[in-house]
C-alpha cells in the first residue's frame, strides 16, 4: 500500500509538470536571413511580410502582412475610377509536421538560420520567397485574400537555433486571419 501512495503521488506531480509545461506558450521570432517572403499573384506580389514567427504551442509558422491595393470602380471615368483598399493581416501556417533534432525551445530561443524551402522541378529542395499563390476574393469591391491558400509544391521553414539544434517544419497551407480593414482611399 505505501509503494501505491508514493506512485499515485509522482503520477500527480508528473501530471501538474505536463501541464505546467503544455500551457506554457512558446513563440520564437525567426533569424533575419529568411529573405523577402512574399505571396505570389500574376498581377503583383504582396511582399509586405514582417515578423515571421515560430509558435510552437499550437504549432504555426504566423507572419504578418500588410496588403494595399488600387482598384477599379467604375469605368466611365479613367482618372477617377479607383480607390485603395488598405488592410493587415496575419498569415497562419499550420504546421503538419516536424523533423530533426529534437530540441528544447523556449521563448528565449534565438535561430541562426530560418530559411524557407520548397520542391523545384527536379524535385530537390532549394531555397524560395512564396509562401503561396494567391487569387483575390471580391466582396462587394473589396478585395480580401481567400480564407486558405495553398502553395504549389510542398513547403517547409528549415530551422537553425544559436545552438546549432536543426529542425524542419512542414505546411501545406496558408490561411489568412485577423484581418483588420484599414480603410478605402
Amino acid at each position: 500500500m505505501k509503494y501505491f501512495n508514493v506512485i499515485v503521488v509522482m503520477v500527480i506531480l508528473f501530471a501538474f509538470q505536463w501541464n505546467a509545461v503544455l500551457t506554457k506558450s512558446v513563440v520564437v521570432k525567426f533569424a533575419s536571413d529568411a529573405g523577402q517572403l512574399y505571396l505570389y499573384n500574376s498581377s503583383g506580389d504582396i511582399k509586405d511580410i514582417t515578423n515571421c514567427r515560430l509558435d510552437l504551442t499550437n504549432k504555426n509558422v504566423i507572419c504578418h502582412v500588410y496588403y494595399q491595393r488600387n482598384v477599379k470602380t467604375c469605368d466611365n471615368d479613367p482618372l477617377n475610377c479607383f480607390a485603395t483598399y488598405s488592410m493587415d493581416y496575419d498569415l497562419r501556417m499550420p504546421i503538419t509536421k516536424f523533423t530533426g533534432s529534437s530540441c528544447t525551445l523556449t521563448n528565449g530561443t534565438t535561430f541562426k538560420s530560418s530559411k524557407l524551402m520548397a520542391v523545384n522541378e527536379n524535385n530537390h529542395w532549394v531555397q524560395a520567397h512564396a509562401l503561396c499563390n494567391y487569387k483575390i476574393v471580391m466582396q462587394g469591391r473589396t478585395p480580401y485574400l481567400p480564407n486558405t491558400m495553398t502553395p504549389s509544391t510542398s513547403q517547409r521553414f528549415d530551422f537553425v537555433t544559436s545552438n546549432d539544434c536543426r529542425f524542419s517544419a512542414y505546411y501545406d497551407q496558408v490561411q489568412p486571419y485577423n484581418n483588420q480593414f484599414v480603410g478605402v482611399a
